[in-house]
């Protein structure tokens, strides 16, 4: 609804995108920073208990954070671009 009254309100696209990246990498990064702190601390507690664990390396950490980043902005902007694109009576009627 929020992006709808906005653009009944005269904001333009470009404003709402910003609004939406804004609200979602605060979401993003926090949860990406939590996550790799969580599972650095977790892997080398367990590094020295368990023989078989390779040496810590935090390129795969990366490659998957960067990969989780594409995958959130994709799931946030698909959908607020479907909304921004529609006139704002129809997209408040729809939702």
């Amino acid at each position: 609804f929020e992006l709808a009254i906005r653009m009944a309100t005269g904001a333009s696209r470009n404003q709402l995108l910003r609004l939406v990246l804004r609200q979602a990498s605060w979401l993003l990064f926090s949860g990406l920073c939590a996550g790799v702190i969580f599972a650095t601390l977790v892997y080398t507690s367990l590094q020295p208990k368990i023989a078989s664990l390779p040496a810590f390396d935090l390129m795969p950490i990366i490659l998957i954070d960067l990969l989780l980043i594409i995958i959130v902005l994709i799931a946030t902007l698909w959908p607020a671009k479907r909304i921004i694109n529609r006139a704002p009576m129809q997209a408040l009627r729809e939702l």
